[in-house]
């Protein structure tokens, strides 16, 4: 059964695996654009632990997934082109979900847990996700 937790510095190394398997999956799928090898780095993972933005999903054998979780408005959703939100009530915004191809249900665990802290929720992608195959 898969759990979150907060992440800790002693995480990072593990946590820049995890970027780097989904990095590298999302190029073999079609999309080597968005992340590449160069995003997320050390340095914005580290702030998001510091921050106590930075969430894992585990189990009992190990951290199988991360994300990030932020209170407060977006700027980059100020404008959305050809649609529109539909409120503008508070929301929390989940950005840079990855995992390590070991688990399933990674995503719809971080769901619920936004949920489970907010009533309004934003999730963050870019369109090649929804192209990707693999």
């Amino acid at each position: 059964m898969l759990k979150i937790r907060d992440a800790a510095m002693s995480d990072l190394d593990r946590i820049m695996e995890i970027y780097r398997y989904a990095q590298d999956y999302m190029i073999r799928s079609g999309n080597p654009g968005q992340w590449g090898h160069f995003y997320p780095d050390r340095d914005l993972i580290r702030s998001d632990i510091e921050s106590g933005a930075c969430k894992l999903l585990c189990d009992q054998d190990g951290i199988h997934g991360v994300f990030a979780v932020f209170e407060g408005d977006e700027p980059t959703y100020q404008y959305i082109e050809n649609g529109q939100w539909l409120n503008r009530d508070p929301y929390i915004t989940m950005h840079r979900m990855a995992g390590d191809g070991q688990v399933h249900g990674l995503f719809r665990c971080a769901l619920d847990h936004c949920k489970s802290i907010a009533d309004n929720i934003r999730v963050d992608t870019h369109e090649k996700i929804l192209r990707c195959r693999n």
